[in-house]
């Protein structure tokens, strides 16, 4: 069920919060791997790549933060009227049950009455007589 402007709202601001939090340890993960791993005699390839990949997390969390203040500096949307939300709800539930196929008319009503007069009792399935029906298994008691 989808939801209203005001829950989409806090929602999105919950979900870029957790990622700006997210790159931002990730930032500082990886520029500490950095510092830590950056040999004394000079910097390596692999030094490059850690402290290439600290720069971008870090680049990534504080365009994730920016993102979130800016989202957190609209106003959040109004709460949605009760009697509009109903009319919502009951109208997605309408248009749910229509795209259901048909009821047949020998089913039982919903309100406990009979089914339509129409509406027979199945026969009973074949079982065939011995000459017509599947082969028996053998039964010794009756061989003769």
């Amino acid at each position: 069920m989808a939801a209203d402007e005001r829950t989409r709202y806090f929602r999105r601001l919950s979900r870029l919060r957790g990622s700006a939090r997210r790159w931002s340890v990730l930032a500082g993960g990886l520029g500490g791997a950095a510092a830590v791993l950056t040999p004394y005699a000079g910097i390596g390839l692999a030094d490059a790549a850690w402290a290439a990949a600290a720069g971008a997390a870090t680049a990534l969390a504080t365009w994730r933060w920016v993102d979130l203040r800016a989202l957190a500096a609209q106003p959040a949307p109004p709460p949605l009227d009760p009697a509009q939300a109903a009319a919502r709800n009951r109208a997605r539930l309408v248009a749910a049950v229509e795209r259901l196929p048909p009821v047949p008319a020998c089913w039982p009503r919903y309100d406990g009455s009979a089914p339509a007069p129409r509406c027979a009792a199945p026969p009973p399935p074949s079982r065939g007589n011995a000459s017509t029906g599947p082969p028996r298994p053998w039964q010794p008691w009756r061989a003769g």
